[in-house]
């Protein structure tokens, strides 16, 4: 008999109200979007404009 993994924590793990949560511009996932410390971009999408506009090293 095999056991299962167990099921994940029913909690939010974000630390911002959920008051200040809304949806990523670029991809709608659920992201602290307004107040003190939100953006309009979601952590991933965050990231991935930030690597898009850094400068390209020379080989």
């Amino acid at each position: 008999m095999t056991t299962s993994a167990p099921a994940a924590p029913a909690t939010p793990t974000h630390s911002y109200p959920s008051s200040q949560a809304g949806p990523c511009v670029r991809c709608q996932t659920r992201t602290h979007r307004y107040g003190v410390g939100g953006n309009p971009l979601c952590p991933s999408c965050r990231e991935n404009t930030e690597a898009a506009r850094a400068p390209k090293k020379k080989a």
